[in-house]
């Protein structure tokens, strides 16, 4: 099974999250993020799901950002993956709790 190399930097996904979210924004205080955040229907907004490669390209995963704006709540940044791999011996592995993808994706 071949896969496409589709290389998108951790660190630009989450900064254009939070751009989306106002956090970026220094003269943006947490009363006009409150109020803005209120305008938003309640529900998630996500962006296309990416493929990344990491772990010198030893590690696979699909991830996806979600902004969640939920009824009176401050607005949360979701990472979602699936499809978490490694390559071990000349194959491809599903990685489990049992067998972690070293080096893949964590936690925000």
């Amino acid at each position: 099974m071949a896969r496409s190399v589709i290389r998108r930097p951790w660190k630009s996904i989450i900064a254009a999250a939070m751009l989306a979210v106002g956090c970026l924004v220094p003269t943006a205080t947490a009363a006009s993020a409150q109020q803005r955040a209120a305008a938003v229907p309640p529900g998630d907004y996500c962006g296309q799901q990416e493929g990344l490669y990491g772990g010198g390209q030893y590690t696979y995963a699909e991830a996806q950002v979600c902004l969640h704006f939920a009824d009176g709540g401050p607005p949360e940044v979701r990472v979602s993956t699936r499809n978490n791999s490694y390559y071990w011996g000349g194959a491809w592995y599903n990685a489990s709790a049992s067998y972690p993808a070293p080096g893949g994706p964590r936690a925000l």
